[in-house]
């Protein structure tokens, strides 16, 4: 049977998308060093360390080239292979940056929800005074511009850390 136009595509892009999840980085051939070797000597990991520790988040450590070791409570869980120590850094950055957006949209929901709620509360309210009506309607105004500042997206910048094939 002849697939349709919406098959091949959705097809075309499980390909690409499976040649990306491929056997790993392109730039495994001209990796001599071990990639734990190298986060040792490097003057940076206080840039890794300091922040998560900040958040209560204990750091990674590469110690050495083994697999990634992932907790039994994971087990049934289509776990990523991360086969040496860059493969484990490159997993915990994707991990990282997975969680700061789920995180991200749960605060952006709360304060949405929240601001929402004291517009409600202030136009529920008696504002038969003139000076408490003009204060109500500072605050509104003040509390719409917060709630078109969460309506926009924000973009972080990194260092591309993934190298594709040709």
């Amino acid at each position: 049977m002849a697939l349709s136009p919406a098959e091949k595509q959705k097809r075309y892009r499980d390909r690409k998308r499976a040649a990306t999840k491929g056997p790993g980085d392109a730039s495994v051939a001209a990796q001599a060093v071990p990639f734990f070797q190298f986060y040792v000597e490097d003057g940076n990991t206080d840039g890794v360390v300091i922040p998560l520790r900040l958040a209560g988040i204990k750091p990674p450590e590469f110690l050495n080239d083994q697999p990634a070791q992932f907790p039994h409570d994971l087990a049934g869980v289509d776990l990523p292979a991360a086969s040496n120590s860059i493969a484990r850094a490159e997993l915990t950055i994707e991990c990282l940056l997975d969680a700061a957006g789920a995180l991200a949209g749960i605060v952006h929901r709360y304060k949405q929800s929240e601001i929402k709620a004291r517009i409600a509360e202030i136009e529920q309210a008696d504002l038969s005074d003139p000076i408490a009506k003009k204060q109500a309607l500072a605050d509104i105004v003040r509390l719409q511009k917060m709630l078109d500042q969460l309506s926009k997206q924000v973009r972080w910048t990194f260092p591309q850390w993934k190298v594709a094939g040709d």
